[in-house]
């Protein structure tokens, strides 16, 4: 399972996927289900930075996050 939370640990976003697959393919898919809440209009699509751990490291990932102008805090 693939989960995106906020700062306080609150799910955001979640994919469910077979145990022995590889955490990195599934980035840009478990993150375009991001939807950030505002105060007022509709929720961004992108947020700001995102963490990761190192299963997440790939240069894929890290151009994904670049191209959306989403800081990128996942260690090598």
């Amino acid at each position: 399972m693939h989960l995106v939370t906020d700062g306080n640990g609150l799910p955001m976003a979640a994919l469910l996927t077979a145990g022995q697959r590889h955490e990195a393919p599934f980035f840009a898919d478990v993150m375009d289900q991001v939807r950030v809440p505002q105060p007022t209009g509709r929720p961004r699509k992108r947020p700001e930075a995102v963490a990761g751990d190192r299963a997440y490291d790939s240069e894929e990932n890290r151009r994904w996050c670049w191209r959306r102008n989403i800081e990128s805090v996942i260690p090598a």
